[in-house]
């Protein structure tokens, strides 16, 4: 399967059996400051605070067994404010966990987001495909205001390694989520521990024939995205203007005549995601 697809990068990292995937994952990026012995769920959706407030969405949203918060997400196609979603979604987390009361005295759990982008961050370094983010005093040795908030970015593209040039298990993972779906056999180089576990569990002849479908649905959704992506850049419109696909689903939405899970069937977009359109049809009324 394409880990960059919702239904792969879901079964693989957001589920109960599988996942001490996410944890070795999350251990190689967090290697020498965490180590995470295990990981419990918690609801991807958290309200607004009014009930004409956005919710926010995340992919996966688990606990660690130190009460580290932990929000991963997937995103494929661009964002021109990402790094301010990233904020919102951070903010919406912490107004979830603060304590109401006098007794409260503001102690937040450790709080992480880790993003894997299947695009480039326009201003960051073009050397580097890996970036850790925090708060930081503006003195020479940038001391962190908080060491326990952190913004994690992968940028898919600028990771340029072969197969050969894989030098660590992180590197090995980022590999995956580039070219699991072109691999016909398992690597002799990842044909070890978690990795070992992963092929068989990602090899899409082993998928239940609802799970095929579900998969091929989000498999069309991904190049949909892509291809008006690719649209928009050749005619020359704004990477933030709304996508064509998107403006549809918007009238089906304000049709209020079919559910979410027809629209989801008949576009091949991932109900969560139109989750998301409706939501933010709510905030823009």
């Amino acid at each position: 399967m394409d880990l960059r697809t919702d239904f792969a990068f879901k079964k693989i990292f957001s589920t109960e059996q599988n996942k001490g995937f996410l944890i070795e994952f999350l251990n190689q990026l967090f290697r020498g400051k965490k180590k995470i012995v295990d990981l419990r769920y918690q609801n991807t959706v958290h309200p607004g605070g009014t009930t004409d407030a956005r919710s926010a969405i995340f992919d996966v949203r688990c606990t660690g067994t130190n009460g580290e918060e932990f929000i991963i997400e997937m995103q494929r196609a661009s964002e021109p404010r990402f790094a301010e979603r990233m904020l919102c979604y951070t903010s919406a987390l912490i107004g979830a966990l603060a304590r109401p009361g006098r007794s409260w005295d503001f102690k937040l759990p450790e709080i992480y987001f880790v993003a894997i982008l299947d695009f480039n961050i326009q201003h960051f370094d073009h050397t580097r495909y890996l970036h850790h983010c925090q708060l930081r005093y503006d003195d020479p040795m940038h001391h962190p205001l908080l060491d326990t908030y952190g913004l994690t970015l992968i940028e898919l593209p600028k990771f340029k390694r072969s197969l050969q040039g894989l030098q660590t298990d992180l590197d090995k993972w980022c590999f995956l989520f580039k070219n699991l779906d072109k691999l016909h056999e398992i690597p002799v180089s990842l044909n070890t521990g978690a990795f070992q576990k992963l092929f068989p569990i990602a090899e899409v002849s082993n998928l239940s024939k609802q799970e095929y479908t579900m998969y091929q649905l989000s498999l069309m959704a991904k190049q949909r995205e892509y291809a008006v992506l690719k649209h928009a850049e050749e005619k020359g419109v704004k990477r933030g203007k709304r996508s064509e696909a998107e403006k549809i689903i918007r009238r089906l939405l304000a049709l209020k005549a079919v559910s979410i899970s027809q629209i989801s069937e008949a576009t091949g977009w991932s109900e969560q995601a139109i989750q998301k359109i409706k939501d933010s049809m709510k905030l823009d009324a």
